[in-house]
């Protein structure tokens, strides 16, 4: 917490007409497009071995494998089967895989057009310090245009959940006011009415 901007560096888009489908060989019908490679994680001081944006076709799929490496898939569209843990199991868009390093995993097409996913590869460390949510920084630069979401204007007040290893279940919000800038922890009230 408490980081300063950076300002010696820029950030860079990789527009979808520059990252080209490549055939993935050793699969079934499957292309991806590497969205963030190793090199490009080292210059934005990461640590991943890359990520991709997958597309697998009709009657495809990403064969049995496993990596030295944890996977992240993150299904975008369309129905698909997983092997996991042995058994396969159906999924759809907007469901997420974590797969540890050694696990064996695939992804076959189940649907009657192509299925997509986004595959993060992040390296497995021993001694690697422990993860936190992130934290974000508001700065004064106007937007284009008045933005609102939903009935919110914004500005208003809204509850982000906290970084908190109990994250799951009864867990801490951190209410933020984005006018003033004031920060209060507040506990989340259950479904039972709150503690």
């Amino acid at each position: 917490m408490g980081e300063s901007m950076n300002t010696a560096v820029q950030t860079w888009v990789k527009t979808a007409g520059t990252m080209e489908w490549s055939p993935m060989p050793d699969h079934v019908s499957l292309f991806h497009r590497e969205i963030v490679s190793a090199a490009e994680a080292d210059a934005l001081r990461v640590r991943a071995s890359s990520v991709l944006c997958e597309k697998i076709g009709v009657g495809g799929a990403v064969l049995p494998h496993f990596h030295n490496v944890a996977e992240i898939i993150h299904i975008t569209a369309g129905k698909v089967r997983l092997l996991c843990n042995g058994e396969w199991k159906s999924y759809q868009a907007g469901d997420t895989f974590l797969v540890p390093a050694g696990v064996v995993h695939s992804v076959a097409n189940d649907d009657a057009s192509p299925t997509e996913q986004i595959s993060i590869f992040l390296p497995v460390e021993e001694d690697a310090p422990r993860n936190r949510f992130f934290e974000t920084i508001r700065v004064p630069v106007p937007t284009e245009r008045p933005l609102t979401e939903g009935n919110r204007q914004a500005g208003q007040r809204r509850v982000l959940p906290d970084e908190s290893p109990e994250h799951f279940g009864r867990e801490p919000y951190r209410i933020i006011d984005s006018v003033r800038g004031n920060d209060a922890w507040v506990r989340a009230y259950d479904a039972a009415g709150g503690e």
